[in-house]
């Protein structure tokens, strides 16, 4: 029987990598574990930039299927720019899309609220979100009036120029309290940044390593020691996930590649490293 109904289109949007990469191998099977079945089920044809073209350049099919698709998936994982800046399009029609990115993504401030799902990179995570993705795009499709940074910016310039138009006075007490959020929004970033470089991550993705996590807390033995670099030298002799954050403690969130425990790499850490005690071992 010829389908009376024409099917919905939807474009997933995702990092692709080198072939075989950590970065592929994870968001293929995220492809075909978790998004094409929902959407299948949810009966949409689907379709994936890197498997409908040849070149990795952002082509005027390419665009053209952002633009107009009756969804867009679109995986941030990593927030690979060519991803963010296809999002970004997509954001300028004002059509439904929904985000997905691996936990521990950090997603920028201005798209954190949008309608995102937050996975593991395993396959019970995938199994753990089916049903919150299937509802997300089913209430991605029902929203008539979707929302996103770009039009939500627009529509305040627009209600601007309309103030600014029919009530002067107003308008100038609208201005001043929107320099007044830049302002913030600054200070904001400021602080960001400056926490930025003093939280470092010394591994590309969690991808290989271990579900078990460990917080461990040390202090500096000779206070002149650059412990960024001592990190990262940890990181690389002992094939380790580490992430240093600097506050009133120094910490390392720790992960673990091989079968050996927690208190293996403790004491191979204090030993070779004098410059540093370690005070405190927590598993999260």
């Amino acid at each position: 029987m010829t389908e009376s109904i024409k099917k919905k289109k939807c474009f997933i949007i995702t990092p692709i990598g080198s072939d075989n990469s950590d970065i592929r191998r994870a968001a293929e099977g995220l492809i075909d574990s978790l998004i094409i079945p929902v959407l299948k089920d949810e009966g949409f044809e689907v379709d994936v930039a890197h498997r409908m073209y040849n070149s990795g350049s952002i082509t005027k099919s390419l665009i053209s299927r952002i633009l107009t698709d009756d969804l867009v998936v679109a995986n941030l994982t990593a927030l690979n720019p060519n991803v963010m800046y296809e999002v970004a399009i997509r954001h300028a029609t004002r059509k439904p899309i929904v985000q997905l990115c691996e936990m521990g993504t950090k997603l920028p401030f201005d798209i954190v609220e949008e309608r995102t799902i937050f996975y593991r990179n395993d396959m019970l995570g995938v199994v753990e979100k089916k049903e919150d993705f299937r509802n997300m795009v089913v209430g991605a499709m029902k929203d008539e009036e979707p929302d996103n940074p770009i039009y939500r910016a627009t529509e305040e310039l627009s209600v601007l120029k309309d103030v600014k138009e029919k009530d002067p006075e107003k308008y100038d007490i609208l201005k001043r309290m929107d320099e007044l959020e830049s302002t913030i929004m600054s200070i904001v970033n400021s602080e960001k940044k400056y926490n930025n470089e003093n939280n470092l991550k010394y591994y590309k993705d969690w991808t290989g390593y271990s579900q078990n996590e460990y917080e461990i807390k040390i202090k500096l033995i000779e206070p002149d020691v650059d412990i960024k670099t001592l990190v990262k030298e940890i990181a690389k002799i002992y094939n380790l996930g580490i992430a240093l954050t600097i506050n009133n403690n120094i910490k390392l969130k720790i992960k673990i590649r091989d079968e050996r425990d927690i208190s293996y790499y403790v004491n191979e850490i204090e030993q070779k490293f004098k410059e540093i005690e370690i005070i405190e071992v927590n598993e999260r």
